[in-house]
């Protein structure tokens, strides 16, 4: 199974895939520096338009969805697991997730984005997805098993967070482009 970057590239083709039913494996692609350019220009106070996160659009025809999510993508991390948001001891350092959703907050908020998202796919393992609620609510139509969390952190100023994960093939069966571009307004989000 692939591996970080060709992970990263592994889901921008079966998004650009399920964007364009499967017209063009090439609208989303990897951002430069899978994001890290965006994050060090973002901290002297520049704009790197459309490569914050791990995935930017290639072509202008991906620009809805990326002007709606912003997504992070893990591939490994066998010890990353939901349950550990729910028995962290109150004094142990932040959870894997915890800093993945940190960070994930943190590229919305440089893309500019009304929501994040989440693609994590541990070792012989199916890949998940993991969205703040308040998008999984707009997107009720994704069928199958699906985790909804409510947990508090101390990472960093985050308030009480409801999150939600489930089967990323799920997201790609249940939502179509045009459902995403309807119900995700560009001036709604967490």
């Amino acid at each position: 199974m692939a591996k970080g970057s060709n992970y990263e590239r592994t889901i921008c083709k079966t998004l650009s895939n399920w964007w364009t039913k499967d017209r063009d494996d090439g609208i989303f692609w990897r951002t430069s520096n899978s994001g890290g350019r965006a994050t060090v220009r973002g901290r002297k106070g520049k704009k790197t338009t459309g490569q914050a996160g791990d995935i930017c659009a290639i072509d202008p025809v991906g620009k809805p969805f990326v002007d709606r999510i912003t997504l992070e993508v893990k591939r490994g991390y066998p010890a990353a697991s939901l349950h550990a948001l729910l028995d962290k001891p109150a004094k142990a350092k932040p959870q894997i997730y915890e800093t993945w959703i940190a960070q994930a907050k943190a590229s919305q908020k440089e893309a500019g984005t009304p929501f994040w998202g989440i693609i994590h796919q541990r070792d012989r393992r199916e890949t998940i997805m993991t969205i703040p609620g308040i998008l999984w609510y707009g997107l009720s139509t994704i069928e199958g098993p699906f985790i909804e969390y409510s947990f508090s952190t101390d990472t960093d100023d985050m308030p009480s967070n409801i999150i939600v994960s489930f089967p990323f093939a799920a997201f790609l069966k249940c939502i179509t482009p045009e459902t995403l571009v309807e119900c995700v307004p560009l001036n709604q989000g967490d």
